[in-house]
This record gives structure tokens, sequence and C-alpha cells, in this order.
């Protein structure tokens, strides 16, 4: 260990607080996918059958499946390259290792034979020999000269499903390696042998959760958390997407983006010292508003923005939008009358509205015609009906009542500062 205290004195002495900026790339969500290929039908049965054979289920907030933006990191010496979600709802950090999908191991599976397959939608019950970790990178760490085994195992849980695997230390760089990269030495790797199903149609490596240690499973160091106790970079991140569903993104760490987002005029303090977590005051949507008041998470892992149902009809009704059982969406013409300050959020004393163009994904009608023979839009000129990215959140009465995801954030800049646990939005610079 004395090397890793070395590499973090002399990380910190060159880094000073220096800023990185490290690309986001859209990618597909495995809901978007499964919609795409006419699966979502049988995945949502599938969906049903697991929570009804487990207690355990609540649900939601660990549930990858609309994940829509990648960032890369590397690990180990010399360095090996991954894509993973930057999650700012979770603490967890995990990428596959070596040897996930090698060896028949029992990974905890809710189900098992027939019962994991609902027509076109099937995922391994047992050992974890066939689809696992086919499409990710994996982790050698017999190929890192800087990785230290620690010998302890993990196992972090999302409702009925888990990753679980082994724990070492090793270098965390955030960025690819042609980036400028945040360099962490020491951090604990999560190497998973077991992978969460969700993951298994995705070309997803892993998660870099980006929370707060005390919302981190096993009380694991986060790798950010990490970087700002060692004095490796400042205690904040700035996130920038694109506006539009098909833009790509940046997170910087250390500081403000001052190249994509004008200046924050007003924080939010945390309601928690758990989670990006503050009071959301009043939402509205043409003549619809509602006060009633919640706590509301931002969430960079999820492609859609979630709320209380019955306020999410209200919003639905007022803008127009129309709800298809088959496919668990609402849908939208995709010319709406109204496409600037679609829905507004009430944060603080701030207004902050979202438009059209950011809740609005244009999705093509022959798609979504495998399942759902009654549905209600036609297709615009170009052959495109479209969501609206909203939905009712389900969340048994745990956790926040509101997630902002994807759609928020492409019309705001969003400020996580840790050190003084606020939030902070500001609109885009172009």
């Amino acid at each position: 260990m004395m090397y890793f205290h070395f590499l973090i004195l002399l990380v910190s002495i060159i880094a000073a607080y220096s800023l990185f900026q490290i690309p986001l790339e859209k990618v597909e969500s495995l809901r978007f996918k499964l919609l795409r290929e006419g699966k979502w039908k049988d995945y949502k049965e599938f969906k049903n059958r697991i929570r009804s054979l487990s207690d355990a289920y609540s649900g939601s907030l660990f549930d990858y499946e609309t994940a829509g933006y990648v960032g890369k990191i590397t690990v180990g010496t010399p360095q090996q390259e991954f894509r993973v979600v930057m999650d700012t709802g979770s603490s967890n950090f995990w990428i596959p290792d070596s040897t996930c999908g090698m060896e028949p191991l029992s990974c905890g599976r809710p189900v098992s034979g027939d019962a994991t397959c609902y027509g076109s939608y099937c995922v391994p019950g047992g050992p974890n020999t066939t689809a696992s970790c086919t499409t990710q990178n994996k982790f050698d760490s017999s190929k890192s000269t800087s990785y230290v085994k620690f010998g302890n195992s993990f196992r972090f849980d999302y409702g009925v499903d888990n990753a679980n695997g082994l724990l070492g230390y090793d270098t965390v760089r955030f960025g690819g390696m042609s980036d400028n990269q945040l360099v962490v030495p020491g951090v604990t790797v999560a190497q998973a042998v077991c992978f969460p199903t969700f993951f298994e149609q995705t070309n997803i490596d892993g998660i870099m959760g980006l929370g707060f240690q005390w919302n981190a499973q096993q009380d694991i160091v986060p790798p950010f958390v990490n970087a700002y106790e060692n004095n490796i970079v400042s205690p904040v991140f700035h996130v920038y997407l694109q506006k539009g569903p098909n833009g790509a993104g940046q997170i910087t760490y250390g500081g403000r983006d001052t190249t994509n987002c004008k200046v924050v005029n007003e924080y939010h303090p945390m309601t928690t010292y758990a989670a990006y977590q503050f009071y959301l005051t009043l939402v509205s949507a043409g003549k619809y508003y509602s006060s009633k008041g919640w706590t509301a998470l931002a969430d960079t892992a999820n492609s859609f923005i979630t709320g209380p149902a019955g306020v999410i009809a209200g919003i639905a009704d007022a803008v127009g939008a129309k709800w298809d059982t088959y496919t668990d969406t609402y849908w939208i013409p995709c010319e709406p009358k109204v496409t600037t300050q679609m829905v507004n959020f009430t944060i603080g004393g701030t207004i902050y509205p979202v438009t059209a163009e950011n809740l609005i994904v244009p999705y093509r009608k022959f798609h979504i015609l495998y399942y759902s023979s009654n549905f209600r839009f036609s297709a615009n000129k170009t052959g495109y009906i479209c969501m609206f990215a909203i939905l009712p959140l389900s969340n048994n009465g745990f956790g926040p009542s509101w997630v902002l995801g994807d759609p928020f954030h492409r019309e705001y800049c969003s400020l996580y500062d840790m050190g003084s646990q606020r939030m902070g939005f500001s609109a885009h610079l172009n």
C-alpha cells in the first residue's frame, strides 16, 4: 500500500485541482433497443414474472434498462479501457472480471429454466456460462502491474438481481486513453463474475457510481470520493448533455464547465447526505399544475423524467400525450401544440421549463406495431411517431418521488457540488 500512498501524493501535487473534461457518448438504452426489436412485451412479462417470485423487488431506481449515456474509464497499468454508465443515482463502481462467464457459477438468478424465457426474450437462468459478459470488455488483473489483490468479495443488489465477484485495488482513470484523464490511484475495484440480467443484451461494460459513500453498498469508497478525499480534485462535477434525443455530452470533474454552461444563479440544498436529492415545490404543464411538494433526485442514468402517477397523468393530458399499455409509454404527436415551456419544474425560487425538443423522442411506427395493434397515433410524413419521455414512477413509497433524468439534463447543465451539499442548474451557452 506504500506504493499507492506515494502515487496519491504525486498525483495530488500534479493535479492541483485541475479540470478534467470527459466526453459522454449517447447509446441506445435497453428499453429503446427492445422496443425497436419488437421484444418489449416479452421483456415486460419476464420482469413481471421475476417480480412475482421475489419479495425483495423494490423497484426501479437501480434498473438500468433506460441508461442512455456512457463515458470511458481505464483501469490498471497498462490501461484497460471500459465504457461505463456515469450514474449520479448510485455510489457503486464495478466492471466485468476476466472470469465472467467462464465458469458454471450460480449467480443468484431469481428464476431458472423455462421461467427465464418469454417469447423472443430469454435470459440464462442458472450457471453464468452463456449470454453474460459476451459483449463486454473484461478486466484482467493479471495483466496490471499496479493491481493489488484485496481478497474479499462483493455483492451489489439490484432488486431481485445482483452483481457479485471479487475486490481488488488498482489505479482508475476517468476518461479514455486519448482524454485528459483524472488519475485516481488505490481505488477499490469491484470485479464482477456475475452480471445483472439487464446488462446481458447491451454493450455497456459496467457502472461508475458518482454518488456519496453513505449510499455505497458495503461502504466501499466510490472512485470520485476517493479522488477528492485525497486532494486530487475539487469535490464538484458539471454535467452537460447536448439538446435533442441523439446528442452527446461531457462531464467536467473538478469545477464548472465554462465552455458549454452559463453561470448558476441559484443553488438548491440537498435533503440527504446520501444522494443528489432536493425539494421540488411545483410542477405545471398548460393549465395543469400540482404544488404538493416532493423530493426529487437528479439522475444521469435514466432516459426519462419520472414522477407520481397521478401528476404524470395530469401532465400528459395537458400536453396531449396518450398512454399505451403494450409499450408502457406515453406517446404524443410529433408536432405538439406547445413546444416551449412544455413542462415546468419549480425548484426553490426558480422555474425550470423543459421544452418539447428534449421531451419528445421520434420513433419508427412499424417497430411499435409489433405488439400494439390498437395504437392511436398516426405517423408523421417521415414515418415516425413520438415518445413522450415522462413516465410514472413506482417506488413503493421508498426513495424520492421524482427522478429528473436525461430530458432535464439536456435542458440544463447540472452542477453537483458534493463539498457544499448542493445542486445548481443553468442554461446552455449554445
